[in-house]
């Protein structure tokens, strides 16, 4: 399921605000959040009250060196006030990894088939790059960042998606889960202690598979 799915599911209790951040977006200063994902330079209002505030961080922020600093300073400056928990994909480093290795993921109505290869792909770059990246960018703004995955400690368990027939055809969609439990254990012992916890979008099931 989608990164936002996950975690509107995991802290919606107790997680009110919710934001997006893109390479699209413009600027990320203390109190106010500005974007442009419609076209126009808009802002959105920081939250007055303390309270989780969870960032969903699309992967390509890092690929545009500007964004990356400013979303890290952004962070910084709602973690003084605000629990922050991020949450990221990773999707434009997946797809230029499978093209530097000649493959070409399979997409059916808008959904990716996971093979075994395409699952590797996002463990090397959502777990790896994308997560290490992202950890070091936040670190150096001062930002306690901790990186997870949501196979961590089975903070995520999943259960294999059944197929699917779609236009007559009957579509297994490989390593692609739906969300059977979610243990907020994990998040709330790194925020405990003062932690940004920086999760990866994997799970796993309850044997061991991601």
């Amino acid at each position: 399921q989608s990164a936002e799915t996950w975690w509107s599911r995991i802290l919606s209790s107790t997680a009110p605000h919710h934001f997006t951040w893109s390479r699209q977006r413009i600027g990320f200063m203390p109190r106010k959040l500005y974007s442009n994902t419609v076209g126009r330079p808009r802002t959105i209002e920081m939250p007055e009250s303390n309270g989780i505030v969870v960032i969903k961080v699309g992967g390509g922020i890092l690929l545009d060196a500007d964004a990356t600093k400013s979303l890290s300073a952004g962070v910084a400056a709602w973690a003084v006030d605000h629990t922050v928990v991020i949450v990221h994909g990773g999707g434009p480093q997946g797809t230029d990894l499978a093209e530097r290795m000649g493959h070409t993921p399979r997409i059916v109505h808008g959904r990716r088939v996971t093979s075994d290869l395409d699952l590797d792909l996002v463990l090397s770059t959502v777990c790896g790059l994308v997560n290490s990246t992202l950890v070091a960018a936040l670190s150096a703004s001062g930002v306690r960042a901790v990186g997870i995955t949501g196979a961590s400690v089975g903070m995520i368990s999943a259960v294999k998606r059944p197929p699917w027939t779609l236009d007559g055809e009957v579509v297994d969609f490989g390593h692609v889960g739906d969300i059977e439990k979610i243990d907020t254990a994990p998040l709330e012992a790194l925020i405990s202690g003062s932690f940004v916890p920086v999760v990866a979008t994997v799970g796993s099931t309850i044997g061991g598979d991601l």
